[in-house]
């Protein structure tokens, strides 16, 4: 996904043939959850600065599209930039982040300025968007939501209830505000040629059984190419996607004393954890430990 590149036989293909035929790299909101998720598995792996370069250039993928530049929207990369700052001991820059993922999504606990919490418990939650084929040929692509989330996601610690999880990033979002895709001309123009060349090529055999014999076989010539162009072309934008990806981001933060402690993530009732249910963290003096978790249906 890091690559932008293509070489000529796979642009080519791709324009006379299906866009399907590229080297598959994802969408924006695809290349910027990479990144994320290469942050997470840093900073589980307690590779502070590597988990900080993660998030940082999540930050920059969701932010930047060619010259068009945007406001990082997604709070959960802004928040656990600030938690990886913090782990490096640039406190004013994590205030900074902190700040930024809770003017997004104010009502969420996590980043709510007074939790001041040494432990995050980051939930993956649902199923991500799936991309289908819109318009006359399948030239354009729609995303479809599966929002369906659990009605509660609790947080126990040693069997203690801690609090619930609060929803801190939708990824549906992200994979619907950003602008068009660079390839949507393309395919725009693509449907256009094969509309056109379908209308023209019936056109032509209409006009050929009006005329005399003599330019009647040269018409009926030219009707039948234009037919067999018309479906030679392949308009259908490509709908590969990220299938593995959540429907949202929810977040926990607690302080809990330095030592071993047992994170249960329990959701509601027709909802699963596809990790082990309980984890066990060993929370140091100083610093912020991170758990993740997925939950599906």
């Amino acid at each position: 996904m890091e690559s932008l590149s293509a070489d000529g036989a796979d642009t080519v293909g791709a324009i006379i043939g299906s866009e399907a035929s590229k080297q598959w790299r994802g969408d924006p909101y695809e290349r910027a959850m990479n990144s994320y998720y290469l942050g997470i598995v840093n900073y589980l792996r307690g590779v502070h600065d590597n988990a900080l370069a993660g998030f940082k250039n999540a930050i920059f993928v969701d932010s930047s599209r060619g010259d068009d530049r945007f406001d990082c929207d997604f709070p959960p990369a802004l928040f656990l930039e600030g938690l990886s700052y913090r782990q490096i001991g640039e406190s004013e820059m994590a205030a900074r982040s902190f700040a930024a993922a809770r003017d997004l999504q104010p009502f969420c606990n996590a980043f709510s300025a007074a939790n001041d919490g040494n432990v995050v418990v980051l939930i993956d939650v649902g199923r991500g968007p799936t991309k289908v084929n819109a318009g006359a040929h399948g030239e354009l692509t729609r995303f479809v939501a599966h929002a369906e989330v659990p009605t509660a996601i609790e947080i126990l610690a040693d069997d203690a209830l801690l609090g619930r999880a609060d929803r801190a990033g939708d990824v549906y979002v992200q994979a619907t505000t950003r602008g068009g895709r660079a390839f949507d001309s393309v395919l725009e123009t693509k449907s256009a040629v094969k509309s056109g060349m379908g209308a023209a090529g019936v056109g032509a055999l209409v006009l050929a059984d009006d005329m005399s014999r003599k330019h009647q076989n040269g018409m009926l010539v030219v009707g039948v190419a234009l037919l067999l162009t018309s479906l030679a072309v392949r308009a259908e934008a490509d709908t590969r996607h990220w299938t593995s990806l959540p429907h949202e981001v929810q977040l926990f933060r607690s302080a809990l004393t330095p030592g071993v402690h047992r994170i249960e993530v329990r959701p509601s009732s027709g909802w699963r954890v596809a990790g082990p249910v309980i984890q066990e963290i060993t929370v140091p003096p100083q610093g912020d430990v991170l758990v993740y978790q997925r939950v599906l249906r």
